[in-house]
């Protein structure tokens, strides 16, 4: 085997595995997105509790740190699911 053919095969099979990797990136991209969502989200819903909270009890969600903690992770992946749509959709719609 030559050097050259020895040295295509190291470019090919580095190729592939960037386009594995790709593919992999896209869907680790998807739940990164999420996890954010619900870090933010988690963070906000704790500071509006520890900040403005609901000081009779009465309150559903603000009367615990871990109800409010838990509804603003949940609202912090609605917002992000809402924003990031699918892109193949979008282009495929674009170009009809």
């Amino acid at each position: 085997m030559s050097s050259n053919e020895a040295q295509n095969k190291r470019d090919n099979y580095s190729g592939h595995s960037m386009c594995f990797l790709k593919k992999n990136t896209n869907k680790h991209m998807k739940y990164l997105k999420w996890i954010i969502g619900i870090i933010v989200g988690a963070t906000l819903g704790f500071s509006y509790w520890y900040f403005i909270g609901c000081n009779s009890g009465t309150c559903a969600i603000t009367s615990s740190p871990i109800n409010s903690t838990i509804y603003g992770g949940l609202m912090g992946v609605l917002l992000v699911n809402t924003f990031a749509g699918n892109r193949k959709e979008k282009i495929e719609n674009k170009q009809l």
